[in-house]
């Protein structure tokens, strides 16, 4: 067996998802399933650090304290303050979380979190590794990280192409991160084929130095649920009762087409021959620029009741939210992989999910897909779709193939090619 491939992840996304709410969305779930699988590799030796910030390697030291979160020796320093021991930066960040950032108390905290973070002081260079590897942020500059390979991940270029949808400051943030890349010597991987368009389109790198490995939704966390007792727990703590049910889960914000969805479940149920009392669940936390969704809520005084908004969901509920639903309901106007579809196929729930996007290269054919504008066909594939047995067995046939051991599998592969490629050019 050849050396193990010596790699540094920039993992402060895994420290902002420390906490519930909208940090513990797709980028965290991507930085978790693929180190989590990264780690248990004999032809990988992993290290993670918090690259970008000191704020970032204080919430990483806070995600570390989880349970099955350590990184023990895997765990590389980048940051430290001269004057403020770690500890008591991470009791700031706690009580900051405690008291709720909008407090009087939280908004001290958080001002003087901020101070410390410019305060702070990078450590010594970080190396040599054979690749760096950002699954966010931009990559810091060489005489920081040394590395015979410089790679980012791109999710998606959504703030780009849909600025309007995006949360303010989005599109600057992700130019940095793009301008962070030299096109000529570092690599990028995506996580679709489209996302992979996306960027070979607005950046000009040669798409020979762009891979995609496809994401995976964890086996242990999303898998049906048989047992009717844990469902009935679950309808029970998001006051959702004995009713059928149809299951959206995201972060509240435009792009989820969220506002689109209330309106035709609101067309769905005022067809006698669909009203069994049917509800609609929006799992998630809220966003930005989710007026719009409320105001459809608003709007629609006859539907009130049938609608659920549950907040943010943990971990542990999500498996048994899935399948208790009639069928999930995902029609965004765009994602650069959409990582809940394929938890609600593991989960065995039939999908209706729309073409924005990567999401056909998804799904395949083991979903109801809908231009995300066309109401007329939402409305009716979410009437085919509910208890639809064969959409739900093809569904869970689709997302066995997406295993977080493929994804690293193709990593390393990209890897590889990176590294004979920068010893022909050290030659």
């Amino acid at each position: 067996m050849d050396n193990p491939i010596r790699v540094i992840v920039d993992g402060t996304s895994l420290g902002f998802g420390a906490e519930s709410g909208v940090g513990r969305a797709g980028i965290f779930r991507v930085a978790q399933g693929l180190l989590a699988e990264a780690l248990r590799r004999r032809d990988l030796d992993v290290h993670v650090a918090a690259i970008d910030s000191y704020f970032g390697e204080i919430q990483l030291s806070r995600y570390e304290r989880r349970p099955g979160a350590a990184l023990g020796p895997h765990r590389v320093q980048a940051w430290y303050h001269p004057t403020v021991p770690r500890d008591e930066s991470i009791a700031l960040l706690d009580g900051a979380a405690l008291a709720g950032e909008a407090s009087l108390e939280g908004r001290r905290a958080m001002a003087m979190l901020t101070l410390m973070n410019r305060v702070a002081r990078p450590a010594a260079t970080v190396g040599p590794f054979d690749v760096y590897h950002s699954l966010r942020h931009a990559l810091a500059p060489a005489e920081r990280v040394s590395a015979r390979a410089r790679v980012l991940f791109v999710h998606d270029l959504i703030p780009l192409l849909f600025p309007e949808l995006s949360g303010d400051g989005f599109a600057t943030a992700l130019r940095g991160i793009l301008g962070s890349v030299d096109v000529a010597r570092d690599w990028i991987i995506c996580a679709s084929e489209c996302t992979r368009s996306d960027l070979c389109r607005r950046l000009a790198i040669d798409p020979a130095r762009v891979f995609v490995t496809p994401l995976a939704a964890d086996g242990a966390l999303f898998h049906p649920v048989d047992d009717p007792g844990p469902i009935r727990r679950i309808r029970h703590r998001y006051g959702i009762g004995d009713r059928p049910y149809l299951l959206s889960v995201s972060t509240i914000e435009p792009r989820k087409n969220l506002a689109h969805l209330i309106r035709c479940f609101s067309r769905l149920v005022r067809d006698p021959t669909v009203d069994d009392g049917l509800r609609l669940v929006l799992a998630g936390a809220t966003g930005w620029k989710a007026a719009g969704v409320f105001q459809a809520f608003e709007g629609a005084p006859a539907i009130r009741e049938r609608v659920i908004f549950t907040g943010y969901v943990p971990d542990d509920d999500l498996a048994g939210l899935y399948s208790g639903a009639d069928a999930f309901v995902y029609p965004s106007r765009y994602e650069g992989f959409g990582l809940p579809v394929l938890e609600a196929m593991r989960c065995g729930v039939p999908v209706v999910t729309s073409t924005g996007g990567a999401l056909p290269e998804v799904v395949g054919q083991a979903a109801l897909l809908v231009d995300p504008d066309d109401a007329d066909g939402l409305v009716q594939a979410m009437r085919v779709a509910r208890r639809d047995v064969a959409l739900a067995t093809a569904g869970r046939a689709r997302a066995a193939g997406f295993t977080w051991a493929r994804t690293v599998d193709l990593t390393v592969a990209a890897y590889r090619f990176m590294l004979s490629r920068s010893d022909r050019l050290l030659a």
